[in-house]
């Protein structure tokens, strides 16, 4: 290369491949944070339609990838250190043979609390004497997908069999749009579509709880360290903990495995303002100590 760099980082596997012919004393390293072949058999799974020719073409489709796991290790094993951004897939590349992985959390900037708000102190986030709940991320993304349906099949069925079904209100923020059935079984009386809102945490914050329902073993919640960032309480399939160690069941969060079971730590956190207060102290306090992307940096450094 003309400019003659100290070290060549590569983020994503594609960036990876696309410098596998340059000069190969130039120090390497390589970030991830999902897993190709995962992604993509995730994405097939939420996104697969009835019928035979479906079938057929998910079957072809998924046999021209079951090389993407060993390419994946072929690349990685070119980089003279790899970052992995998600803790279990970082034990999985490990394991697979590849050297010098170390996990880091995926660095979040901190955008600071709303103006006004400490999470040490209660405040009134309700609408009309409801409770509040905020779901945040990309609608067209398989983490925040896998989320919603499991949202719509099951956590709001139970929310309104719990609270009634004029008892609160969830409402969903971010870009992109939903598939028709899944945007059909969410036209409920207290469910809003935000769409994309520039100030996110004064949405966050002014809730009794953000629900991250994603429960696909895949990639590191970055919207959940951002929540904590604010200081929310944060009620989430215990799926994602496996990506994010930081994540502490009745420390930090409430997690569940089912959708029940996160339907009922939503309706514990709208009910138990002294757990709320405990939650988001916790989770402000993670962010500090763990999360924060001045101290993930310097880590690297």
């Amino acid at each position: 290369l003309a400019w003659q760099p100290d070290v060549v980082y590569c983020y994503t596997l594609e960036c990876i491949g696309a410098i596998s012919s340059v000069d190969r004393t130039l120090p390497r390293v390589g970030a991830l944070v999902d897993l190709e072949h995962l992604e993509r058999q995730y994405r097939r799974s939420v996104r697969a339609k009835p019928g035979l020719r479906r079938w057929i073409v998910d079957k072809l489709v998924s046999l021209s990838e079951r090389r993407f796991p060993e390419h994946t290790i072929f690349l990685l094993q070119s980089c003279d250190a790899v970052i992995e951004h998600a803790a279990h897939h970082a034990e999985w590349l490990r394991r697979q043979g590849v050297r010098n992985v170390r996990y880091l959390p995926n660095p979040v900037w901190d955008g600071g609390l709303a103006p006004g708000v400490s999470p040490s102190l209660e405040h009134d986030c309700s609408v009309d004497g409801k409770y509040v709940f905020s779901m945040i991320g990309h609608l067209e993304s398989i983490a925040t997908l896998s989320g919603v349906k499991l949202f719509a099949e099951t956590i709001l069925p139970c929310l309104e069999e719990r609270l009634g079904v004029h008892g609160f209100e969830v409402r969903i923020f971010g870009k992109g749009t939903l598939p028709n059935p899944l945007k059909q079984a969410l036209d409920r009386p207290r469910v809003r579509l935000c769409g994309f809102v520039k100030d996110i945490r004064t949405e966050l914050v002014s809730s009794h709880a953000v629900l991250v329902p994603t429960p696909i073993e895949l990639g590191f919640r970055t919207r959940i360290a951002e929540a904590f960032s604010y200081g929310c309480c944060v009620v989430a399939h215990s799926a994602n903990s496996l990506g994010m160690p930081e994540l502490e069941h009745e420390n930090n969060v409430l997690l569940s495995n089912t959708g029940s079971g996160l339907a009922d730590n939503l309706v514990r956190v709208a009910k138990d303002a002294g757990l709320r207060r405990n939650l988001r102290l916790s989770a402000r306090s993670t962010y500090d100590t763990k999360l924060n992307a001045k101290m993930i940096c310097r880590i690297v450094s």
